[in-house]
């Protein structure tokens, strides 16, 4: 759903304009979003889920 408007939009004009600037307008507030949703995610997981059901880390050895 890239292309779908939004953070999307600059990013497939860019592809198609060949303007490295536009891809980034658009590819660098989509990574900040989505760094920003999984720290929320993390928050609420630690304040929600008691540390007991959480488990260990993925590949963690145990």
């Amino acid at each position: 759903f890239v292309g779908a408007g939004g953070l999307g939009e600059p990013i497939i004009t860019g592809l198609t304009l060949n303007d490295q600037r536009l891809i980034l307008a658009g590819a660098i507030p989509a990574a900040l979003l989505a760094l920003a949703v999984e720290l929320l995610f993390e928050l609420l997981e630690r304040a929600l889920v008691p540390a007991h059901l959480r488990g260990g880390r993925a590949g963690a050895a145990g």
